[in-house]
């Protein structure tokens, strides 16, 4: 944030930095294809500075800037043949990163930077620390079979993370490759973050409990999982009825 900010602030007076600095460079983050989500961050991080300058008395007044507002959350699910497709597609490294987070629901950060020792084999678990949480909350995840498998085979490649490429941890999934992938696919727009969303879309079609995936997701709020309900509802629709076709 603070090296996009750079060009339109490094160099000035604290006291010279005026409203409209910061909607021109607010604009300018937009028009490099940022959401307004993003650039509400940008906008932030500087009014943040500016305010802790204001307390530190270096100087007597900080800028403020309405926050954008957001567009509604936009939700993608794939499909089971989708996510195939896309796995089958991506390079081995990103592959393997991106069913990890299809099996475990784990954001993109806490999975590409997953260290073993967070790993306990013994108990076919992954254990993140409050600290590494977005929701500062710590979290257990449960491996699935086929999570646990993949760990097994990445062991010994790397001494701390699980997830390298050429010797080195993975520090931006959507590469190159990943771009090219989904557009042979067919899948542009797809969001590494839409692999999260998938996870839990399908747990919801499974029949898992509310309360349970949100404990699984690492949510704070039920509120969060709202957003999966109307597939819990389309599978119970389905349960019904194929019990009404048994009793015909």
């Amino acid at each position: 944030m603070l090296r996009f900010a750079a060009p339109y602030l490094s160099g000035r007076a604290l006291d010279s930095i005026r409203r409209a600095d910061l909607e021109l460079m607010r604009d300018a983050k937009l028009a490099a294809g940022a959401s307004p989500r993003t650039a509400n961050y940008l906008s932030q991080a500087v009014t943040a500075i500016m305010r802790a300058a204001v307390r530190w008395e270096w100087t007597d007044r900080a800028p403020q800037l309405e926050a954008l507002r957001n567009p509604p959350p936009r939700e993608v699910f794939l499909s089971d043949e989708q996510a195939s497709d896309l796995l089958s597609g991506l390079p081995g490294h990103l592959s393997d990163l991106a069913e990890f987070c299809l099996e475990t629901g784990l954001r993109q950060g806490n999975a590409k930077r997953l260290e073993w020792r967070q790993v306990d084999f013994g108990r076919n678990r992954v254990t993140l620390s409050a600290g590494e949480m977005k929701n500062r909350s710590p979290l257990m995840v449960p491996l699935t079979p086929r999570a646990a498998a993949m760990l097994l085979r990445l062991r010994g490649r790397h001494p701390r993370f699980v997830f390298t490429y050429k010797g080195r941890p993975i520090l931006q999934p959507t590469n190159t490759a990943w771009y090219a992938a989904l557009e042979r696919l067919g899948l542009s727009g797809v969001r590494f973050h839409d692999l999260r969303h998938t996870w839990a879309s399908w747990h919801m079609e499974e029949g898992t409990d509310a309360l349970v995936l949100q404990k699984l997701g690492g949510w704070k709020t039920a509120q969060m999982v709202s957003r999966y309900t109307h597939l819990a509802d389309r599978a119970a629709q389905a349960a019904v009825a194929q019990f009404g076709r048994r009793r015909r």
